[in-house]
């Protein structure tokens, strides 16, 4: 017996072209792709989340929301009311520094998904820094 799998890409960056590179997933055999918050706008609110799972698609995608409105680490997007729209919760491409709002987040039950490289250290591999960013989040988790 011979079973099927999906494949799904859990971490892609469709930007604001969803019909276009879901079109480009489907064509490369992926199944379903998760994409992530740091769009223009930012996934940061109820509205723009609908609008963006209203866009055609070629193969089933499932949005995260920025953890932070702008993804600028300073106010909380509305988790409650977004929660029922996303997979997860991401400020992608950021390093969430507010320790105190990762907190609420993990209060709130819903599926994190942290990047542990501070912005000014992107282009810089420094698994040290990295791994001390892990330690922080873990003693909040």
């Amino acid at each position: 017996m011979r079973l099927n799998y999906p494949v799904i890409d859990l971490h892609t960056h469709l930007r604001n072209n969803i019909t276009g590179h879901t079109k480009f997933a489907k064509q490369s055999g992926i199944d379903i792709v998760v994409y992530m918050a740091n769009c223009q706008p930012p996934l940061d609110n109820l509205n723009i989340i609908k609008k963006s799972l209203a866009i055609k698609r070629h193969c089933r995608a499932f949005p995260v929301s920025a953890i932070t409105k702008d993804l600028a680490d300073q106010v909380l997007v509305d988790i409650d009311q977004i929660r029922p729209y996303v997979v997860g919760f991401s400020d992608d491409g950021k390093y969430l520094e507010d320790l105190d709002l990762l907190e609420v987040v993990l209060e709130k039950d819903v599926l994190i998904l942290a990047h542990c490289s501070p912005d000014y250290e992107i282009s810089v591999k420094n698994p040290e820094r990295e791994t001390e960013n892990i330690e922080k989040y873990l003693r909040v988790f």
